[in-house]
């Protein structure tokens, strides 16, 4: 699995993680869904600071 690192701009803050995610890929990765990165994120692939 790829690792990808972002640092979030002042415009995101406070943003829910899925649709950060979900806004940063749209270009890259046409058809997938916020609920796609909701299960990235409930199976501990996604890290915030570090911490799942």
């Amino acid at each position: 699995m790829n690792m990808e690192t972002f640092e979030v701009e002042t415009e995101y803050e406070g943003e829910r993680l899925d649709r950060f995610l979900n806004l940063i890929f749209q270009e890259s990765a046409k058809g997938l869904s916020r609920s796609f990165f909701q299960k990235l994120i409930k199976d501990g692939h996604v890290t915030v600071n570090s911490v799942l």
